[in-house]
């Protein structure tokens, strides 16, 4: 049976308006680019999720509205809805041409269906199918969803691995080897400290235990286990690292002096810039170069020059890491999208009586601009932001809200307390009285977490950190993490509103004003000495007069 005696039969039995139609038609047209066929009434019917997957693939190609997807996947259910009152068969044909559709109660996870969904889809849109598909192919669709921010791509591919073997045993695909995928850069080429030469985790322990300070933060105090732990990670890829990069270099020879040089750091930044696929310096790089920093300055004792070789290749990759803030996304399109959706909210909170789902849709609503609006206009840091709590840090003063914070709560250890702009506070407002209850079923609370995620239960730093880029990518084009906005309001405060150092430094809350030196433009004597003379020449020349323009 095609597709076309299944229309006939529903446009001579239900008498359907013309816009219906139409809006099938084009369903049906839809149905058959997906299966590269020029002509939807010759094609054979198959069963509804067949059909539904089919569908969004080729939607996938188009430029169309989330409501008008909607809409064509509602018009083909309609005409599979009739075909079932009807008692027409549409358990599909063999061609074996078209991808199979994952039996039903097979005892499968619900996300193994949905990760085989979106292979089908991705397949379908490059044109691969059950005849034509190779195990290189498998692994491009998972390096895609990696692009795509999709943060669970790895386990993704495992459950393609246990769709891939259902349908095998229910005759519906040829076996496939599946590759393995890279493994993570951390677990690649890190060499655990067990592995190290006893000479090194000999001089480890001992740095370890003369350390008084936390690098990068000043302060004299021992080191936390989680600082210990971090350092020790970062000396176990660059181990890693070497071995791999110098197969024949006798580690046993080396202190950690003579290895942690500056030419072998940059040229371990280098590949993992290269590793990771990206033209760019990963934060998480730069902090690498000023723990090496540190080290050689607090537990090394090494010299000056040392130290300014670590100063300037630091300097170098902290610009190049402003650079790609404002290049990702600049400034003003961040402020936008925060005035659009703080009218958005505003609209949404102005309806009158609301069911049970919507309070809950504004309460999400609600969390996402206050989480966006301090990301934007206060540049909070992303463990600030989750762990706020109602009354402890969110503290009520007179018309607004603000922002209270211990050392302990701090990265630079010291007590911070900022206001929250004006445009947040009727949301927190209105979030505290009523959508906190929705999400949690019950009023909120001094002590408890202001931040809740759907289910009502806080976020902690995984959660949080996924919501982020996804938020990013709906509201802005661009899958950001938190730290990145920090980079982008920073660099437009510097150069654009043109904050002093020390005012940007309390505004971030940097414990020297030196931190934030790198998101000022880097100028010559020539164009300062024009920028003097241009003050001079148009400001007050005299305490009694004033040079006009």
């Amino acid at each position: 049976m095609t597709y076309n005696d299944l229309y006939q039969s529903w446009m001579a039995r239900t008498s359907p308006s013309t816009t219906k139609t139409r809006m099938t038609r084009t369903t049906m047209k839809y149905l058959a680019r997906a299966l590269d066929c020029d002509d939807w009434s010759k094609v054979k019917v198959m069963t509804l999720q067949q059909a539904l997957v089919l569908l969004d693939a080729a939607m996938a190609t188009k430029d169309l509205r989330s409501q008008s997807r909607s809409n064509y996947r509602n018009y083909l259910r309609h005409i599979y809805r009739f075909a079932a009152d009807e008692g027409i068969d549409m358990t599909g044909g063999d061609d074996k041409h078209l991808w199979p559709s994952m039996p039903e109660n097979n005892g499968s996870l619900r996300r193994t269906v949905v990760a085989y969904d979106r292979f089908v889809k991705w397949a379908i849109g490059r044109g691969h199918w059950p005849g034509t598909i190779r195990a290189g192919d498998l692994v491009d669709w998972a390096f895609d969803e990696k692009m795509r921010a999709n943060l669970h791509w790895r386990k993704d591919y495992e459950r393609l691995t246990d769709a891939w073997q259902i349908l095998f045993e229910h005759d519906g695909l040829q076996p496939m080897v599946f590759a393995s995928l890279p493994a993570k850069l951390n677990k690649a080429y890190a060499l655990s400290i067990d592995m190290w030469p006893s000479h090194l985790r000999i001089e480890w322990q001992r740095m370890c235990r003369d350390a008084s300070a936390p690098l990068r933060k000043g302060g004299m105090r021992p080191w936390r286990s989680i600082t210990k732990q971090h350092y020790e990670k970062s000396l176990s890829k660059f181990l890693g690292w070497l071995r791999i990069d110098q197969p024949g270099r006798d580690l046993t020879a080396d202190t950690w002096a003579s290895l942690l040089t500056a030419d072998e750091c940059q040229a371990f930044v280098n590949w993992l810039v290269i590793r990771s696929g990206n033209g760019y310096v990963n934060p998480s790089h730069t902090a690498f170069l000023r723990t090496v920093r540190g080290f050689h300055r607090f537990l090394l004792n090494s010299g000056n020059d040392t130290v300014e070789m670590f100063n300037e290749l630091t300097k170098r990759c902290e610009v190049q890491e402003r650079d790609k803030a404002v290049r990702m996304v600049p400034y003003p399109v961040l402020e936008q999208a925060f005035e659009d959706l703080v009218k958005k909210v505003m609209m949404a909170m102005r309806v009158g009586k609301q069911s049970n789902d919507d309070r809950v849709r504004l309460a999400q609503q609600q969390i996402d601009v206050i989480i966006f609006g301090l990301l934007v206009t206060r540049a909070l840091r992303g463990a600030n932001i989750w762990g706020i709590q109602i009354g402890t840090n969110l503290i009520t003063s007179e018309h607004q809200y603000n922002l209270r914070f211990c050392s302990s709560e701090m990265k630079g250890h010291r007590k911070f307390e900022i206001s929250c702009p004006d445009e947040l506070t009727p949301i927190i407002k209105d979030y505290i009285r009523h959508g906190y209850k929705a999400l949690t079923g019950r009023v909120a609370c001094d002590g408890d977490i202001l931040l809740v995620n759907r289910r009502g239960k806080p976020f902690d730093r995984s959660s949080f950190s996924s919501k982020v880029p996804r938020m990013s990518r709906r509201l802005i084009g661009k899958p950001i993490n938190a730290h990145l906005y920090r980079h982008i309001v920073a660099t437009h405060a510097a150069q654009q509103w043109k904050l002093t150092p020390t005012e940007l430094a309390a505004f971030l809350c940097h414990r020297s004003p030196l931190t934030c030196m790198k998101y000022y433009e880097v100028t010559n004597p020539t164009l300062a000495a024009g920028r003097v003379d241009d003050f001079r020449r148009n400001q007050l020349v005299s305490p009694n007069r004033i040079v006009h323009r």
